[in-house]
C-alpha cells in the first residue's frame, strides 16, 4: 500500500487535466465523480475515468476513485463504470453509518468476482465531513477489512463546529466528543499502516475565515 502523504483530486469529466495526471507528485490521484462534477456531467466522468485508470498510474501514483455517496442514489453507477483493473480504491464521499460501508463491500466484491480481480484488491478511504460521520467514524472505519484510511473534511467540521450540530450530551458546544471519536476511529485502523488523513488548509486575512482556522487546527489536533 502506497504511504498516503498526499492525495491529489482530479475532476473525472475534465479531459485536460485528466491528462496531466500521471505529472503530478503525488501519492494518491484520486479521479473524482463527486463534488467537482456537474450533475449533468456525470455520466461522462464515469467513461472518462475508467478509460483513464492505468493511465493516471503511469507517474507512479495509486489510483483511487471518489464516488458518490448511497443517499444520492448514484453510487451503484459510479462504481459498475470505474471498478476495472488499474483501480486501487474508492474514496466514499461523506461516509454517514456503517451500513454504508458495509454496502460498499458487498457491492466491491460483487464487482471484483465478475471482472476477474482477486477479491479484497481494492481498498477504501472514508471522508468524514458531516456531524452523522463523525458520530459513527468508529463503527464506519471498523465495518469493513478494505478500509485503510479516513479523511478528515476539517472544512466541513468547520461548519459543524459553527452550527453547534455536535453539541454534548448536556446541551452544550464542545468539540471534545468529536476530536475522541475520530482518534479512535484513526487508531482502529493504525493497523492497516494508515489512519486519519486531514485536508491541508492555508488561510487569508478575510473576514470569516476564523471558521476555517479553527477546523484546521482541529485536524492538527487529530493527526496520529
Amino acid at each position: 500500500m502506497a504511504i498516503m502523504r498526499s492525495v491529489f483530486y482530479v475532476p473525472g469529466n475534465n479531459e485536460k487535466m485528466v491528462s496531466k495526471a500521471p505529472s503530478i507528485p503525488a501519492d494518491i490521484i484520486t479521479l473524482d465523480l463527486e463534488d467537482s462534477v456537474p450533475p449533468a456531467e456525470k455520466p461522462k466522468a464515469r467513461e472518462v475515468t475508467r478509460e483513464n485508470l492505468k493511465y493516471a498510474a503511469k507517474g507512479g501514483a495509486e489510483v483511487y476513485v471518489r464516488i458518490n455517496n448511497w443517499e444520492t442514489l448514484l453510487t451503484n453507477d459510479d462504481l459498475e463504470a470505474v471498478v476495472h483493473e488499474g483501480i486501487n480504491g474508492i474514496c466514499l464521499a461523506k461516509c454517514g453509518e456503517p451500513n454504508h460501508v458495509i454496502r460498499l463491500d458487498w457491492k466491491l466484491e460483487e464487482l471484483e468476482r465478475r471482472r476477474g480481480i482477486p477479491v479484497g484488491t481494492i481498498k477504501v478511504q472514508l471522508l468524514i465531513e458531516t456531524a452523522k460521520g463523525v458520530i459513527h467514524a468508529y463503527q464506519s472505519a471498523v465495518a469493513s477489512s478494505r478500509v485503510n484510511s479516513l479523511i478528515f473534511g476539517a472544512v466541513k467540521f468547520a461548519h459543524i463546529r459553527c452550527s453547534g450540530l455536535h453539541k454534548g450530551y448536556e446541551g452544550e458546544t464542545d468539540d471534545r466528543r468529536p476530536r475522541a471519536l475520530l482518534r479512535k476511529s484513526a487508531h482502529s485502523r493504525s493497523g492497516t499502516g494508515s489512519g486519519l488523513r486531514g485536508y491541508r488548509l492555508s488561510f487569508c486575512s478575510l473576514q470569516g475565515c476564523g471558521s476555517l482556522r479553527e477546523g484546521h487546527e482541529v485536524w492538527q489536533d487529530l493527526r496520529i
